[in-house]
């Protein structure tokens, strides 16, 4: 009766010390950047004291970018 008692505790502080160890080494830790509408209403300073403002642009990634051609050495855009 003791021996299971002792194989029981046992598997509980495996358990917990497994769901420590994986916790730590399994977590994903989310990176989070400025929102881009705080960017877009703030005024910035250039060096020579000239105000400006980022104004947002939509641009498509063309398939030849985005297909991981640019990685290639031989890869020369088509003008």
């Amino acid at each position: 009766m003791e021996i299971a008692i002792k194989n029981i505790i046992t598997l509980i502080i495996g358990i917990l010390i497994g769901s420590i160890i994986g916790y730590f080494i399994f977590r994903n830790i989310k990176y989070i950047g400025p929102d881009s509408n705080i960017i877009v209403k703030q005024t910035y300073l250039d060096n020579n004291g000239k105000k400006y403002k980022y104004k947002p642009i939509i641009t498509v990634c063309p398939i030849n970018y985005s297909m991981g051609k640019l990685h290639d050495p031989n890869f020369k855009e088509k003008h």
